[in-house]
């Protein structure tokens, strides 16, 4: 009897120690969140090969107040990805949602040395800034890219990501 009691001790003692442990790990992982980020998402590209025509789209919901935001294109390539840069084309309507933008983002894959220029072992993720700009209180923004490559697939493209950040 007295056995069976230690030893649901021990099973209590160590569950308390798990559950306490898995609290203190939310708490640090909430406190060190980014609350400035607004959106970051990524389009996976199927198989990695990704066709002129397919568009990545993301959408930033309506803000509750007028805003001062940075946004950024996320890459992720693999090693298959045959070219040094890779061009793609955005089109937003950050500035003013009635009105879509077109604009060019030159990614530099290796540099001219044939370095990496991004971050990652098997998977190499890189970002590029695409602006600075005012969005205004109610407006939902979008923005969609394309690759502007002058083959129609592209192999070696793993995701397309965006990220939107609140500016200083």
């Amino acid at each position: 009897m007295a056995t069976k009691i230690m030893m649901r001790t021990e099973t209590i003692t160590r569950l308390l120690s798990s559950s306490l442990l898995a609290a203190c790990l939310i708490i640090l992982f909430s406190a060190c969140s980014d609350d400035k980020t607004l959106l970051h998402s990524f389009h996976s590209i199927e198989n990695s090969k990704w066709e002129k025509d397919d568009t990545a789209k993301f959408t930033l919901p309506a803000v509750w107040t007028d805003r001062k935001v940075e946004v950024q294109v996320e890459v992720r390539t693999n090693s298959r990805y045959p070219y040094q840069t890779l061009w793609l084309k955005a089109e937003h309507n950050f500035a003013d949602s009635t009105k879509y933008v077109k604009q060019s983002v030159k990614c530099t894959i290796l540099n001219e040395t044939g370095d990496i220029q991004g971050n990652g072992i098997s998977t190499v993720q890189y970002a590029y800034q695409i602006g600075t700009f005012n969005i205004k209180k109610g407006q939902e923004s979008t923005i969609k890219i394309t690759h502007n490559m002058r083959s129609e697939l592209l192999n070696g493209i793993h995701d397309i990501g965006v990220k939107i950040v609140e500016a200083e």
